[in-house]
């Protein structure tokens, strides 16, 4: 499937019958080039372009597995900043910092899996885990357009029995 395809087939299934799976379908409004740049300054970390499409073409968030992505959290109009991108991203770094824990900011937790269990990208390989508190990640896929692409397919992605 070729990014093109791919999202495509994720604006399809948004707008169909839900899926048997737990999905979140209702997408925040897309961010804006501005809202993009913004959100990469404050990572300043390398980012794929899928990841851009979809917040630009799909929605900032309220989409997805399970819960749905996270909003980036550079809009200010989130219910629960911390719950963004960007709050756990910082969040991460302040508590690791308070315990001088294992440096883990090259990971962003972008899908909501419910209480503490996150999506994560890891900007270092491209791969994406699934991650519960400080349990360790369970990689489930090579790239964040193979995990999209095995969430269309009706895996679910946000199952501790799906490693890669």
């Amino acid at each position: 499937m070729t990014e093109d395809e791919l999202i495509m087939a994720t604006r399809d299934r948004l707008a169909g019958p839900p899926s048997p799976i737990w999905e979140a379908r209702d997408p925040r409004p897309p961010v804006t080039a501005e809202e993009w740049s913004t959100f990469e300054a404050a990572v300043g970390l390398p980012l794929p372009p899928l990841l851009r499409r979809v917040y630009m073409e799909i929605g900032d968030g309220g989409w997805g597995p399970w819960a749905g992505l996270c909003p980036l959290g550079v809009r200010g109009d989130e219910d629960e900043p911390w719950f963004s991108v960007l709050g756990q991203w910082e969040g991460g770094i302040e508590a690791r910092d308070a315990v001088e824990a294992e440096d883990e900011s090259y990971l962003l937790y972008f899908c909501n899996g419910g209480c503490v269990v996150f999506s994560v990208f890891d900007t270092t390989t491209g791969r994406v885990g699934l991650r519960d508190g400080e349990e360790p990640i369970l990689w489930q896929a090579d790239s964040l357009h193979d995990w999209f692409e095995r969430w269309l397919v009706g895996e679910h992605v946000m199952s501790f029995g799906n490693p890669a």
